[in-house]
């Protein structure tokens, strides 16, 4: 996947930072082997899927 970054170092966009949230899952699921975590990273990553991008703010809006 190709990244597009803002000019201002480290900062995502809210798509960006969603990708970011389902590889961490998936790579998570890939290797987990407990039947209860691997349903909650399941669930959490449908939920990820389905959000949509405006749920996440940007950044540089957060607080430091």
């Amino acid at each position: 996947m190709a990244c597009t970054r803002l000019p201002e170092e480290g900062v995502m966009t809210p798509k960006e930072l969603q990708q970011a949230n389902i590889d961490r899952f998936e790579k998570l699921l890939r290797t987990e082997t407990d039947p209860s975590r691997r349903s909650d990273l399941k669930r959490v990553l449908r939920e990820e899927y389905a959000k949509n991008a405006s749920a996440y703010p940007v950044s540089r809006d957060m607080p430091k």
